[in-house]
C-alpha cells in the first residue's frame, strides 16, 4: 500500500499548483522541495487569462487579484520611443475569458500565496527535503528522500530546468536553437517616476536590445541583451547596473532587488510521461521570456494532468487517457516556444542586428494566433475545438460557476441532449445558456463539450453530430480490446524491415504543408519502434504523435498509422488498417502520383493527407 496518492517533486509555482489541483480532486499529495523556504527573488512575472482562470476555478481568484496588477499594454518601439507595433488593454473591456488578458505579480508573494492555499487543501509540504532518485513499478513509484523512501501511486516531477528526475528517466531536450545571454534587473520604485512607460516595451535598439516590464505594484523589470565580450561579472556590478538604467531610473528613484545574467533557452522534452511519472513546467519545456509564457505553460501542464489522473484513478477512464497529457501538452508547448523565439528574433531584426526574416505578426499586437490543442481528447474541425471556452456572464455569474469542476455540455436548447449517452452523467453536467451567449462557439440548437480544463473538446450543430462527438470522446476513456489476431506475419515483418526511413510531405487539417522524418522498425516481440528526426527547423511537428509509415516498393506512401511502441495486436484499429494495407500491396496497383490518401482515426478525423509526388524516400 502506498504512503500517499501523489508525490510532487519541486515546490515552485508549477509543482505547488499541481499539488493544489490534485488535492482539490481528492488526492493525498506530498510535495518535496529541497529549498527550506520560498526563493526570495522574482523570476516569472506575467500571467495570462487562461492561467487566471485555473485559479478562478480553484476558488482563488479574489486572493489572486489582490496580489496582481493588470497590464495596460505592450509594444515594440524604436530607441526614441516611437511605436512600431503594439496593443493596449482596456480595463473595462469584455474579454473573451471574462478575465484581463495579462496581469503581473511578484513571484515570492505568489509562491507564498499558493503554498498557503495548497496546505489549506491538505497538501503536505516537505521543505528542505531533497529527492535523490525515483523508482517505479506497474503498481507505483518510490521516491528516495533525505528522510527516507516514500511510496505513491503517481509522481509529478516539477523540479526545474535541470530536473534530476527527467535526466534519470533518460528524457532528452529537443533544442530549437535559441540561446542568448541577457542581464535581468528588478527594482522597486521608491517614488513615482512619471517618465517611465505605462506599458511593456521591447526597445529595438541597434546598440543593445532592451526589455522593460511594468511589474506588480511598484516593481519594474529591465532586461538588457549582452554584447560580445561582456562578462556576467562586469554586467551585474552595481556601477554597471545603474549605468544601464540611466535615463530610466536613478538610485534615488528605486532600490535594486536583483541583478542576474540568464541564458535564455528554447527547448522541449521528448516526452512528458514515463509510466507513472509525469514531468511538468521547466522540467519539460523552457522558452525565452518575451511572451511571458514560461510559468503559464507549466500551470497548463498541471491543469491538463489533474483531471485526467482523477478519472483514471476513479476507474472512469483507461490508463491511455494519461498518454494524452504529453500528446496535448508537448506540441502546444513547442508552439509557444517557437512563437517566443520568433518574438526574440524579431527584436534583433527590428534593431537592425539581423536580416528581416520574421513577420510583425510575431510582435505584440500582431496577428499571429496563439497555439491551440490539436491532438488528444478532441473531436471535429470546428474553429473553437482545442481553444479555451469563452466565459461570458450568465445572469450576472461567470459561466464557469455554472459549469462545475468536471466536463460540461453547454447547450441553448436541452432537447439536443435528450438521447445523450448516460455515461456523461458520471463525467459532468449539462448547462443550458441563453441563445447567443457564445455566438462564435455555440451554434443555435447545438452543443459544446467542454473539458474540466475548459478547453473545447467538440462542437456539435445538432443531436446527430453530438452523438458522433460523444462516442469519439468517450472512446478516449475506454480501454481498447486486446483480443483478435495479430496483423503481422513473417511476410509483413520482412516488408517492414526493408523500409527504414521516410521523409513525408504531409498536410495539416487546414491545408498547410508539414514535413517530418519518421523512422520505424519491428522488434522480435512485434512491437512498433518509432523515432522521429527533424527534416526542417520546425521539428515540433514530429512531436505530435509517434507515426509508423508503411510504403510500397516504388516509394509511394499508402498509409501512416499512428501509434506507440506497443504490441500491434493490442490495438485492433491499427491491426485492421495494417491488414488492409498489406492486402492492397499484394493485389492492387499503386496509387497515381496525384492521389491524396486520407485516413480516419478512431475519432473519425482525417489524420493525414499525403501528396505522393512530394514524398522522398531514402534507405
Amino acid at each position: 500500500m502506498s504512503d500517499v496518492d501523489v508525490i510532487v517533486v519541486g515546490g515552485g509555482p508549477v509543482g505547488v499548483t499541481a499539488a493544489l489541483l490534485l488535492a482539490q480532486r481528492g488526492f493525498s499529495v506530498h510535495v518535496f522541495e529541497r529549498a527550506p523556504q520560498v526563493y526570495d527573488l522574482p523570476r516569472a512575472i506575467v500571467m495570462d487569462d487562461e492561467i487566471q482562470r485555473v485559479f478562478q476555478n480553484a476558488g482563488l481568484l479574489d486572493e489572486l487579484r489582490a496580489i496582481t496588477t493588470p497590464l495596460r499594454g505592450a509594444e515594440f518601439v524604436r530607441p526614441d520611443g516611437e511605436r512600431i507595433i503594439g496593443a493596449e488593454f482596456a480595463e473595462d473591456a469584455d474579454w473573451p475569458l471574462g478575465l484581463h488578458p495579462s496581469v503581473t505579480y511578484y513571484q515570492p508573494e505568489l509562491e507564498a500565496f499558493l503554498r498557503h492555499a495548497a496546505v489549506h487543501e491538505g497538501v503536505e509540504l516537505h521543505l528542505g527535503v531533497e529527492v535523490s532518485s525515483v523508482q517505479q513499478t506497474d503498481e507505483g513509484v518510490t521516491a528516495l528522500t533525505d528522510t527516507g523512501p516514500v511510496s505513491a501511486r503517481w509522481l509529478v516531477a516539477a523540479d526545474g530546468a535541470s530536473s534530476r528526475i527527467r535526466k534519470g528517466l533518460g528524457l532528452a531536450f529537443v533544442d530549437q536553437g535559441y540561446d542568448q545571454d541577457w542581464l535581468v534587473l528588478d527594482v522597486r520604485l521608491r517614488r513615482p517616476v512619471p517618465t517611465l512607460p505605462h506599458v511593456v516595451q521591447q526597445v529595438c535598439d541597434p546598440d543593445r536590445p532592451t526589455t522593460y516590464v511594468v511589474g506588480h505594484a511598484d516593481y519594474r523589470r529591465w532586461e538588457f541583451q549582452l554584447q560580445p565580450g561582456e562578462t556576467r561579472e562586469e554586467m551585474v556590478a552595481p556601477a554597471r547596473v545603474w549605468q544601464l538604467l540611466e535615463g530610466w531610473v536613478t538610485p534615488d528613484d528605486a532600490d535594486l532587488i536583483r541583478a542576474v545574467v540568464y541564458r535564455f533557452h528554447a527547448t522541449v522534452a521528448e516526452a512528458m510521461r514515463v509510466g507513472r511519472i509525469f514531468i511538468a513546467g521547466d522540467a519539460a519545456h523552457q522558452m525565452p521570456p518575451f511572451l511571458g509564457q514560461g510559468l503559464c505553460s507549466g500551470i497548463r501542464d498541471a491543469a491538463n494532468l489533474a483531471w485526467k489522473l482523477r478519472l483514471v484513478d476513479d476507474g472512469l477512464a483507461a490508463d491511455r487517457l494519461l498518454d494524452t497529457y504529453g500528446e496535448e501538452r508537448l506540441p502546444h508547448a513547442a508552439g509557444v516556444v517557437e512563437h517566443a523565439v520568433d518574438t526574440g528574433r524579431l527584436i534583433d531584426e527590428l534593431s537592425g542586428r539581423a536580416p528581416q526574416q520574421t513577420g510583425l505578426d510575431a510582435a505584440y499586437g500582431g496577428s499571429r494566433p496563439f497555439p491551440i490543442l490539436r491532438d488528444g481528447m478532441l473531436f471535429g474541425e470546428h474553429p473553437s475545438v482545442g481553444r479555451q471556452l469563452p466565459q461570458p456572464c450568465i445572469d450576472g455569474r461567470p459561466l464557469d460557476e455554472l459549469l462545475g469542476a468536471e466536463f460540461a455540455i453547454v447547450v441553448d436548447d436541452s432537447s439536443v441532449v435528450a438521447d445523450l449517452d448516460p455515461r456523461w452523467a458520471e463525467l459532468g453536467r449539462i448547462v443550458e445558456v441563453p441563445t447567443g451567449s457564445m455566438p462564435m462557439t455555440l451554434p443555435a440548437g447545438g452543443a459544446v463539450i467542454a473539458r474540466p480544463d475548459r478547453y473545447v473538446a467538440a462542437v456539435a450543430h445538432d443531436a446527430a453530430e453530438l452523438a458522433t462527438a460523444s462516442a469519439a470522446l468517450l472512446a478516449h476513456l475506454s480501454a481498447p480490446p486486446t483480443d483478435g489476431p495479430s496483423a503481422w506475419d513473417p511476410h509483413h515483418l520482412d516488408f517492414l524491415r526493408s523500409h527504414k526511413w521516410a521523409v513525408l510531405a504531409t498536410g495539416r487539417s487546414d491545408g498547410s504543408p508539414q514535413q517530418s522524418m519518421i523512422g520505424y522498425a519491428v522488434d522480435d516481440d512485434l512491437r512498433l519502434l518509432v523515432s522521429a528526426k527533424s527534416y526542417t527547423a520546425k521539428w515540433k511537428n514530429t512531436l505530435r504523435q509517434p507515426k509508423v509509415c508503411l510504403t510500397v516498393p516504388d516509394g509511394r506512401v499508402h498509409l501512416v498509422v499512428y501509434g506507440e511502441a506497443e504490441p500491434i495486436d493490442a490495438d485492433p484499429l491499427r491491426a485492421e488498417l495494417t491488414a488492409q494495407i498489406f492486402g492492397a500491396l499484394s493485389g492492387n496497383p499503386a496509387p497515381e502520383p496525384t492521389t491524396i490518401v486520407p485516413m480516419l482515426d478512431e475519432q473519425q478525423r482525417v489524420v493525414l493527407r499525403i501528396t505522393p509526388t512530394k514524398t522522398l524516400f531514402t534507405e
